[in-house]
C-alpha cells in the first residue's frame, strides 16, 4: 500500500495536463487542445475531443493560437519549445463524411 501511494505521488508530481476547448459560431465542430508534460510540453489537438490531428502531434508543433474563421480553424504553431520562434500557419477544416483536412501556406 505504501508503494502505491509513493508511486502515485511521484507520477502525478512529474506530469501536468491542461485542456482548452475552442468553438466557432461558423462551424459545426470544435477543437480541443491538451497540453501534456512538465519540462517539455506536448500539444495534442483533437477535433470534437476525439479525433487527434496527427500531423501537428507528429511534427511536435507548439500551438500558439487558434482562430475562428468562416472556412475553418486557423492554427498558428511554432517550435518555441526548441527555441525556434519561426511560426507556421495551418488551416484545419472538418466534415463528418471526409474527416479533417489540414493545409499550410494559407
Amino acid at each position: 500500500m505504501k508503494f502505491c501511494i509513493i508511486f502515485l505521488a511521484l507520477t502525478s508530481f512529474n506530469s501536468f495536463a491542461s485542456t482548452s476547448t475552442f468553438e466557432c459560431k461558423f462551424l459545426s465542430y470544435n477543437l480541443e487542445l491538451e497540453a501534456k508534460g512538465f519540462d517539455h510540453i506536448i500539444h495534442e489537438l483533437k477535433v470534437n475531443g476525439n479525433i487527434v490531428v496527427t500531423e501537428l502531434l507528429d511534427g511536435s508543433w507548439f500551438i500558439e493560437e487558434v482562430n475562428c474563421k468562416k472556412s475553418g480553424f486557423e492554427i498558428v504553431a511554432s517550435h518555441a519549445q526548441y527555441n525556434d520562434k519561426t511560426k507556421k500557419v495551418f488551416m484545419l477544416t472538418y466534415s463528418d463524411k471526409q474527416g479533417y483536412k489540414i493545409e499550410t501556406g494559407i
